[in-house]
């Protein structure tokens, strides 16, 4: 039976049905920053509930994690709003995580999450500086701001690319030594984190296809491109990010 700390901690590490709750809250979230602060808090509530707790994570309950996150991030592949994407991946990246407890205390795992995390937060940002340009952020509409924005192209790039766990950013060190580590000991979980993998690569490759690429969309007024000194600085933290995940591959791998 699960315990009262468990269930809890489904709802901020959210597993499917509880994580509709987490995608109800945030689909009524309107301000990049507040979207921003719930990313960062939600899951880190979960741990902190888990934090007390020395029961070993339970087959079960990996396979619900591992279910949930599947089920979130092929639906991931037909969203085109990013926002909601973010949200999809962010609730996929939630239930990863029991994967991770699986073989990890809680407090590394608090700081491998925040790593992971910080992705969506810095996409969440970009794509509020797409929604001053054109009141709103949907790919499949020939977007085409490589050729308008190339710095904010640029950047939402690699901040996608940082969700969807390419080298060198921590997810993908978090995800190898979860595969790695489930390997031996339940290799048909490992074969389906990769499966995971895969759809989110994929998710985040439809998405910028139709957001990066294509024909020039029509803006609600000029068309500016990213200020450089701010852009300068969502430079630095995704360079900060990159150095994060290397640092963390000494203690995962």
């Amino acid at each position: 039976m699960m315990n009262q700390g468990w269930l809890l901690a489904t709802v901020f590490l959210p597993l499917f049905p509880f994580s509709m709750l987490f995608s109800l809250l945030a689909r009524r979230i309107r301000h990049s920053w507040l979207r921003a602060a719930l990313l960062l808090v939600w899951p880190q509530c979960g741990l902190l509930l888990l934090g007390g707790m020395s029961d070993v994570v339970p087959a079960w309950l990996q396979v619900w994690a591992l279910a949930t996150a599947l089920l979130y991030a092929f639906r991931a592949l037909a969203l085109r709003d990013v926002w909601l994407w973010i949200v999809y991946m962010s609730v996929s990246l939630g239930a990863t995580s029991w994967l991770l407890l699986a073989s990890e205390g809680v407090q590394p795992i608090m700081l491998v999450m925040l790593a992971l995390t910080l992705p969506l937060v810095i996409l969440v940002l970009l794509t509020g500086e797409l929604e001053k340009r054109f009141d709103a952020a949907y790919a499949g509409l020939g977007r085409g701001i490589a050729v308008t924005q190339p710095r904010l192209a640029g950047l939402i790039v690699l901040a996608i690319l940082a969700v969807i766990a390419t080298p060198v950013f921590p997810g993908f060190f978090a995800m190898l030594s979860s595969v790695m580590t489930h390997m031996t000991m339940a290799p048909l979980i490992a074969m389906l984190l990769l499966g995971l993998w895969l759809l989110w690569s994929w998710a985040g490759m439809r998405l910028l296809s139709g957001l990066v690429m294509g024909p020039p969309a029509q803006a609600s007024g000029e068309i500016t491109d990213l200020g450089m000194p701010l852009a300068m600085i969502y430079s630095a933290a995704l360079f900060c990010l990159a150095l994060s995940g290397l640092l963390l591959a000494q203690g995962l791998i």
